[in-house]
């Protein structure tokens, strides 16, 4: 018989388990220093748990959506996931006292089983002194994973991977992105409904380091664009239109305050016109 007590028990633990992912991600693009702006190709989540991946793909487009990646990969084969021992020297220091060097020596010689039973037993014993996780805690690593555009991190039972790989398709969907939004904002900003019946112009000026690739940009993501903002873009000078009602007007530098400016404009027919 359907039990809402146990569906609502099931929902908070996927919702959980995809919170965990997450926050693991935001570490890692934190650590790289890279922006939830900027999209990236993929993100993979290894965990043992089948349950744990079960939940975690249903909830899959929150994750992208959160995380800003095209593609959820999973993986439940943690073998190559190395564990390694982090002692906490200052809470340790009275009492290991002249153990402590013996003792750092003999955390690092832990084998994985031993690493992973004190995971699980929360304690172990060291040159003779019982060590609780509250003075020694777990690092995890994935091994064998060299390239230098992959960044990881987990806890104790979850790792993910994320590909910061530079790729200028992800370069232009994050310009597109960043446009689509920009004109929703002054659109909102005028006081627009998304039935009124403007015209949205978009044009390119160069700056002091300059590429003059903003404008293909533009030409190239037009479409993609267009959709999200469910109006036709106009490239070029809004001057070419003919007699216009400008209602709203923006400039932004996406590359920086000497790069290429555009310029978005928001208008429609002026009254004589009509």
């Amino acid at each position: 018989a359907f039990n809402p007590e146990v569906m609502d028990l099931e929902i908070a633990v996927a919702v959980r388990r995809m919170q965990v992912v997450i926050e693991l991600g935001r570490t890692c693009r934190d650590r790289r220093k890279v922006g939830l702006k900027t999209p990236l190709r993929a993100l993979v989540v290894m965990n043992s748990s089948q349950d744990f991946i079960k939940d975690v793909r249903l909830l899959q487009e929150y994750i992208q959506d959160e995380l800003n990646v095209l593609s959820v990969a999973y993986r439940t084969d943690t073998n190559n996931v190395a564990l390694s021992a982090v002692l906490n020297f200052k809470l340790l220091g009275q009492q290991l006292g002249k153990d402590m060097k013996r003792a750092k020596q003999a955390a690092d010689e832990l084998s994985q089983d031993e690493l992973a039973e004190f995971g699980s037993s929360g304690s172990i014993s060291l040159c003779g002194h019982l060590i609780t996780s509250e003075a020694m805690t777990l690092a995890r690593r994935v091994e064998n994973l060299n390239d230098p555009n992959l960044e990881t991190f987990g806890d104790a039972e979850t790792m993910v991977i994320m590909d910061f790989t530079p790729d200028e398709e992800l370069a232009q969907m994050a310009l597109a992105r960043e446009v689509a939004n920009r004109i929703q904002r002054l659109r909102k900003r005028v006081g627009l409904l998304p039935e009124d019946d403007v015209q949205i112009w978009a044009s390119v000026s160069p700056g002091l380091k300059g590429t003059c690739t903003l404008g293909q940009v533009l030409e190239t993501r037009r479409d993609d664009i267009s959709r999200s903002i469910r109006r036709e873009l106009r490239i070029g000078a809004v001057e070419q239109a003919g007699d216009m009602e400008v209602l709203g007007e923006e400039e932004f530098t996406p590359g920086g305050d000497d790069g290429e400016r555009i310029a978005l404009t928001v208008c429609r027919r002026s009254a004589k016109d009509d």
